[in-house]
């Protein structure tokens, strides 16, 4: 059987082809392949200009995972609206924000007396809080601080009063819909709440 100079040909490039010195060296990476003086196919070495492109693309991915990871967490001004129990040690809370409006939120483990959101978070209170997005509804509460001015817990009489403000609020906002003007007639009336000497005015 005789073979063609073709044939030859293409058995020679295929014998000399990347795929198939990659398929038969264990171990071995594909790329690029040279064929050195006595006949050893070896990889081609890294060049100076592919380092830095490799550089630079493992620097914008690190970029990148830092910009999602601040895109993931948000800070805003919030009043208290409702709490409701959850769980062992959870709670789940309704913020009305100055930036996002309406806002429902899940505290972890904020019932366990060594909780440090716990003191922080209480009803109808004025709040700095720092939520992470969740992956349903309810946003994470990460972190929390009193904003100083009015105190209403403890007060039965003014506590009632605050009730029908809240409901008054979470009525006309919806769920992450800023509303003009609600957060601040929202935080004036229970400032001016708390520092009236008769709440039935």
């Amino acid at each position: 059987m005789t073979t063609t100079r073709s044939e030859a040909t293409c058995t020679r490039c295929w014998a000399r082809s990347p795929k198939r010195a990659t398929r038969f060296r264990p171990g071995a990476r594909a790329g690029r392949w040279r064929r050195s003086r006595d006949g050893a196919s070896r990889p081609f070495a890294s060049s100076p200009k592919s380092r830095s492109r490799t550089i630079r693309w493992t620097a914008a991915a690190h970029l990148t995972k830092q910009w999602r990871k601040e895109l993931a967490t948000y800070r805003d001004r919030a009043v208290v609206l409702r709490k409701l129990d959850y769980g062992e040690a959870d709670r789940i809370f309704t913020f009305l924000t100055r930036t996002h409006g309406k806002v429902g939120a899940i505290a972890k483990g904020v019932r366990r007396p060594e909780s440090k959101l716990g003191p922080s978070l209480e009803l109808y209170g004025h709040v700095d809080v720092l939520l992470a997005k969740g992956r349903g509804e309810l946003d994470v509460v990460a972190q929390v601080q009193r904003v100083p001015g009015y105190r209403i817990e403890g007060d039965v009489e003014r506590m009632a009063h605050a009730a029908l403000i809240a409901e008054l609020a979470e009525r006309v906002c919806e769920d992450r819909h800023p509303v003009d003007g609600v957060y601040e007639l929202t935080v004036t009336a229970l400032d001016e709440l708390a520092r009236e000497t008769d709440p039935r005015r």
